[in-house]
């Protein structure tokens, strides 16, 4: 026996706990039972993707307290609004 495993297996039951504790918070503090979300990758643009998921910029912005249209990373998950 791997004197690690145990570590492992209460990493691995702390990080399956913390995910659905951002989700729970996530759907609390935007009032959406359902969300979808975006996750974004290299070369995404907030308008574009406002435009795929057919809300507003302002709105994709207001749902994700976002201050700057120009200013999202790579790995940032965006709330989409339901429509």
């Amino acid at each position: 026996m791997n004197s690690s495993e145990p570590v492992d297996g209460i990493l691995a039951y702390f990080g399956t706990l913390l995910t659905q504790m951002e989700e729970l918070l996530d759907k609390t503090s935007t009032g959406m039972t359902s969300s979808n979300t975006h996750t974004v990758i290299a070369g995404d643009v907030l308008w574009k993707i406002a435009s795929q998921y057919n809300v507003s910029l302002e709105e994709l912005m207001s749902i994700n307290k976002l201050q700057d249209k120009d200013l999202i990373t790579i790995g940032q998950k965006l709330i989409i609004p339901a429509n």
